[in-house]
């Protein structure tokens, strides 16, 4: 289909979304996550937004990015402290949270 929504054949819920109904969506957020406070700012922000436009909005942002090009560039908090981040901006934002595995 060009220039339109195209139905999935297997909507997923996620949050209060159908994602694949047909409905236009965001998934939005940093590539990877530096702070509890750039995490929850950013998540305020595209909330707000996301509100504006009437958008619904997935927040997405990895906890841990093992791909980076060089071996020493920061990599993002891991597990346990990624997690608690995201769990913080679900709870403060309400927004579905997605990450690439």
């Amino acid at each position: 289909m060009t220039g339109a929504a195209q139905k999935a054949r297997h909507p997923v819920p996620c949050g209060s979304h159908v994602l694949g109904d047909g409905t236009l969506f965001a998934i939005a957020g940093p590539d990877v996550l530096e702070s509890r406070e750039l995490a929850l700012t950013t998540a305020r922000g595209l909330r707000e937004a996301a509100d504006r436009l009437g958008l619904p909005l997935v927040f997405k942002s990895s906890y841990l990015k093992a791909n980076r090009t060089a071996g020493s560039s920061y990599a993002g908090p891991g597990l346990e402290a990624g997690l608690e981040i995201r769990a913080e901006v679900r709870r403060e934002t309400g927004l579905p949270i997605l990450t690439d595995v």
